[in-house]
């Protein structure tokens, strides 16, 4: 009898300590549900999302694409690009030494810099 009187204790307060942040999910669904389907994903994957659709669009789409990472750490944003890159040949370098002593490295390079990217020619 204990037991359950603690495990319903236990409940009530995770209950009472989630119901706010629950809410406010609900709340931002519903609010989500009446925006087209790319404005949704631009909401919730940032600013990045944005510009990588604009690279995407902007990019020659038969031409192999290097993803240059100017620190290691960027690598999540690198394949977050590769697949919004996708069809294209893409390859992702570690740093701009990496890229240029590759000899069949592809001409078009994106350089991942922290929160900015840019196509350029390291």
């Amino acid at each position: 009898m204990i037991r359950r009187a603690v495990l319903a204790l236990l409940f009530a307060a995770a209950v009472w300590r989630s119901a706010g942040d629950y809410a406010r999910l609900v709340r931002d669904s519903f609010a989500m549900l009446r925006l087209p389907y790319e404005e949704r994903r631009e909401r919730i994957l940032g600013g990045d999302y944005v510009v990588m659709r604009r690279l995407a669009a902007e990019l020659p789409r038969d031409q192999a694409v290097a993803i240059v990472l100017r620190r290691p750490k960027d690598i999540d944003r690198g394949i977050f690009l590769n697949a919004q890159l996708y069809p294209r040949t893409t390859r992702i370098y570690d740093g701009v030494d990496k890229y240029r002593a590759d000899a069949h490295r592809p001409r078009l390079a994106v350089v991942v810099d922290g929160a900015e990217m840019r196509v350029e020619q390291p």
